[in-house]
């Protein structure tokens, strides 16, 4: 008995492990479903989007960039062009094409001069005798004269906008001679005065670019008046007396068109050109007068005059050339354009006025046609937004 329960529990014992060792080999364990399952489509690409994004960077730096993207800032009017991805220099005039709105201010620095210098006719004919001393043969000397200048743009939502022009210029020159004393004594003073009021508007601009050069065709209408005067007075000791004097009026207006170019050299700084050409229809009036005076009204003493009123048709030319430079590529991020644009130019400026030369009366001829050339310098400022 004792044997039979010893070998039973014997068997027990040795069946026990191989019972456990079968059953934990039949009961596998449940597979994880969401190891299984292949995740959604939308949550992939949220991934693939997190994987492909990086912060936006500033062209000319590594550091994030905290500005809107271009197209949410660039007006309608694209008066803020992107900048270029090398960061070329863009022409300033293109830019200040059709703003939303632009002013500028600035001054010419200009001299004149004619064509038919009548200046030189002070003593005509057997006249000059009469002051020996004097030299006759200079010119009355044309003093440079600041002219101030505007201009106002306004931009529509497209490449043509609308802008307004003027400028106003009085220019001086005087010529003045003392010899001797007493009853010798010779004195000369002559004096020329030029004012010249310029009014565009309202003028029509249209922009082209090409590559980097940037077109501006403008036409519109100009009104303009010229006003000059040139008097001599010359006296002697001894009571011999000339005087002469020249006198224009014209107030016309009409039409101007204009074409301008402009090509960027360097970052912030472009070169530029501009010609216009205007033909203006007016009232213009003219009149001279000459005058001898001996002691005692003795032979020789006489007085001329001449005078003109009509209806007459001005042609003017005029041209600029010169650097503008401006803000927009030292703005804190190259690939926008700063808000506001300032801009700064010079350069050299030629307007050629026909039929606008004096002749003083006395010297046995009419009128005639000649021009008056202004020429200078122009230093402007701009702002436009």
């Amino acid at each position: 008995m004792n044997r039979f329960l010893w070998r039973s529990l014997a068997v027990l014992v040795c069946l026990c492990p191989v019972d456990t060792r079968v059953t934990l080999a039949q009961e596998e364990p449940e597979p994880l479903p969401w190891l299984d399952e292949a995740p959604a489509e939308p949550f992939l690409s949220e991934l693939g989007d997190i994987a492909n994004s990086k912060p936006a960077t500033n062209a000319a730096s590594s550091r994030p960039s905290t500005d809107l993207p271009t197209d949410e800032i660039v007006p309608a009017s694209g008066y803020y062009p992107a900048a270029e991805s090398e960061g070329m220099a863009m022409s300033s005039l293109r830019d200040v094409a059709t703003p939303d709105i632009g002013l500028a201010f600035g001054f010419d620095f200009v001299q004149p001069s004619w064509s038919n210098d009548a200046f030189l006719d002070m003593l005509p004919g057997s006249t000059a005798a009469l002051f020996p001393g004097l030299t006759l043969s200079r010119h009355v000397e044309q003093e440079f004269g600041l002219a101030p200048r505007f201009n106002v743009k306004l931009g529509f939502d497209s490449e043509y906008g609308l802008s307004m022009a003027g400028n106003f210029l009085s220019l001086s020159g005087s010529l003045k001679q003392v010899v001797g004393s007493g009853a010798d004594n010779q004195s000369l003073d002559a004096n020329t005065v030029v004012n010249i009021l310029t009014v565009i508007a309202p003028e029509l601009t249209h922009r082209d670019q090409w590559n980097d050069l940037g077109v501006e065709w403008t036409v519109g209408t100009r009104y303009s008046g010229i006003n000059q005067t040139f008097t001599a007075n010359l006296r002697r000791g001894s009571g011999e007396a000339v005087t002469s004097s020249s006198f224009q009026d014209y107030r016309g207006a009409g039409l101007t068109t204009s074409v301008g170019l402009d090509h960027p050299l360097l970052t912030g700084l472009s070169a530029y050109g501009r010609s216009r050409g205007s033909l203006l229809v007016g009232r213009t009036s003219r009149q001279s007068n000459f005058a001898v005076v001996l002691p005692g009204g003795g032979a020789g003493t006489t007085s001329s005059s001449l005078s003109e009123e009509k209806t007459d048709i001005l042609p003017v030319g005029e041209f600029e050339v010169g650097l503008v430079w401006d803000n927009r590529q030292w703005s804190a991020d190259e690939e926008l354009c700063p808000d506001t644009l300032m801009w700064l130019k010079v350069g050299y400026l030629a307007s050629v006025w026909g039929d606008s030369s004096l002749l003083a009366a006395g010297t046995s001829s009419d009128f005639r046609t000649g021009s008056l050339l202004v020429q200078g310098f122009t230093l402007q400022a701009g702002v436009a937004r």
